[in-house]
């Protein structure tokens, strides 16, 4: 297996930048363009298009995988895993145990921690957190200030804007659209 890129020393230390050895025309990468920072090759998958642009770092023991895409200045870490075809950009933060996968989409300033799960075609984006073991699936859409925690499901073509909380057991789906203030707990 031909590799896709190499780690090259970066000036902090102990991280390394990854360096195109192909071109990936999916994302743009021709051969010697400098990607993000990670800790160690196993933070990249050598197979696939996915790819750490340059300004995203993915490190500790977190995983990019098959055609997924961490950019802007978003920060993967810890085992958090971002795979299929899911984008990370913005400021996003994704750690713990949290998997982002899928088409789902993560930017902004969102934070996604703990063993939460962004699946489907779902778009986090703004301010938004979503924790604990949280699930958001389907096309649903999440922005603003809103935080979604504890066993707390948000699907379908939901949309939940403004600042809402959303915990517990609760279930937000079908074409619900919450855009004000509000908590939903059960």
């Amino acid at each position: 297996m031909e590799k896709k890129y190499k780690l090259t020393k970066h000036n902090s230390g102990d991280k390394f930048r990854i360096e195109a050895l192909v071109a990936i025309p999916e994302r743009d990468i021709a051969v010697g363009d400098l990607g993000g920072v990670v800790d160690g090759e196993h933070n990249l998958d050598q197979d696939g298009t996915c790819w750490i642009h340059c300004g995203a770092s993915v490190l500790g023991n977190a995983k990019v995988s098959g055609s997924a895409a961490v950019g802007g200045y978003a920060i993967v870490l810890d085992n958090a895993v971002v795979k299929d075809t899911a984008v990370v950009h913005g400021h996003a933060i994704v750690y713990g145990n949290a998997v982002v996968e899928q088409n789902s989409v993560v930017c902004g300033n969102v934070q996604v921690y703990g063993s939460a799960v962004i699946q489907g075609d779902a778009e986090i984006g703004d301010k938004a957190s979503i924790y604990g073991c949280a699930k958001i699936k389907g096309t649903a859409v999440i922005v603003g200030v809103t935080h979604v925690t504890d066993e707390a499901v948000v699907c379908g073509n939901a949309f939940v804007g403004g600042d809402y909380l959303i915990g517990e057991k609760a279930v937000v789906g079908g074409g619900s659209v919450l855009e004000t203030s509000g908590i939903i707990v059960e």
